[in-house]
């Protein structure tokens, strides 16, 4: 499946599971297994088999739907916080935390966050007042992004990145016809996942919070998991899904800030990429996430006016969306309370 060359030291993905990674992430709507056999009979295997994949290669591998979330009030956050405190893994907007480096020292926690951009002053605010320890604390605030693959003869990359917009305001309100959609694409995001697993995770943490999210109406008790395809589906309908975000293990991932909102990748990085996604910063710069060979480090001279951080493996601490109590159901509003913050982010387990 996913193998380690100890001559070329470069990690290798079967023909196989190329083949199936590029037709789920050439997909133009959320589709699961079933569908995507049925779709692409030629390049998908049996459902049987993906499951299978996916119990041998467990975290090593993952892919999910993302979506346009400017649609729903939401911007991403992207927090660098070096030496840092352990209770900055609370941060209750983060839905995936890394170790990464600058200098190959000092230790910096990456939090990738979902925020309501009617709330980015406050969150600004609030990052600048909390007492929380660390040595360094670097924000950077983004659009979607927007992938490109270099699998086998598959290559994406040269046909270069969209343009984009900075949002420019919202109001906070989401429409209540996708409510549900914000507990379904937290609870989604960065992992290989199933409807049916998606729904335990929405009924054991909401609870009967969940009935809010149905006004008028009462959750399926039994087959639950087709609120979520039917979330899925309404996504759909207004245009927000965007593409498969394909994650699997490499032998060098980095972060690069770039100053400037460039389209496409340096010719010496990008013969050596087999995986990059570009958000569009809020200042007019880019944010790149390059997956490939250990070369990529030594195009770091084509790099030179960016800022890059090699990505660690490794463990990495446990985050957590708090949407139960960051976003209300009934009247489909983001919430802000910079106290209620402050005590989860201090609260000693």
């Amino acid at each position: 499946m996913i193998e380690f060359d100890q001559q070329s030291m470069k990690f290798s993905l079967r023909r196989r599971l190329q083949r199936y990674l590029i037709a789920v992430h050439q997909a133009d709507k959320c589709l699961g297994p079933q569908a995507l056999h049925r779709t692409n009979s030629g390049e998908v295997p049996w459902p049987r088999t993906t499951y299978r994949w996916r119990r041998r290669l467990k975290d090593r591998l993952a892919y999910f739907p993302a979506y346009t979330l400017e649609e729903l009030g939401l911007v991403h956050l992207h927090l660098f916080i070096t030496n840092p405190d352990s209770s900055w893994s609370k941060f209750p907007y983060a839905v995936e935390s890394l170790w990464v480096t600058q200098n190959l020292v000092d230790p910096v926690l990456y939090l990738h966050c979902f925020v309501p951009l009617a709330h980015r002053e406050r969150i600004d605010r609030l990052l600048g007042q909390l007492q929380i320890p660390h040595h360094g604390l670097h924000t950077l605030w983004s659009c979607s992004s927007w992938q490109r693959l270099h699998l086998g003869q598959f290559e994406s990359l040269s046909h270069g990145f969209p343009g984009h917009r900075w949002p420019t305001a919202h109001d906070g309100r989401v429409p209540a016809k996708l409510a549900l959609a914000i507990p379904v694409l937290v609870e989604s995001w960065n992992q290989q996942t199933t409807l049916n697993e998606i729904w335990q995770r929405l009924h054991d943490r909401l609870g009967v919070q969940l009935n809010e999210y149905f006004q008028g109406r009462r959750p399926y008790t039994v087959n639950g998991k087709s609120h979520v395809k039917e979330t899925y589906a309404a996504l759909a309908r207004e245009g927000l899904f965007r593409q498969y975000l394909i994650r699997f293990q490499d032998s060098c991932s980095l972060f690069v800030v770039s100053p400037s909102y460039r389209r496409s990748l340096p010719q010496e990085v990008s013969k050596e990429t087999r995986i990059a996604e570009l958000f569009p910063t809020s200042d007019g710069g880019g944010f790149w996430r390059l997956h490939g060979s250990w070369e990529l480090l030594r195009a770091r001279a084509s790099l030179a006016a960016c800022t890059v951080y090699l990505i660690e493996d490794g463990p990495r601490p446990e985050v957590r969306f708090c949407y139960e109590w960051l976003f209300d159901p009934a009247s489909s509003c983001w919430k802000f309370s910079a106290t209620r913050i402050r005590r989860h982010m201090e609260a000693r387990s």
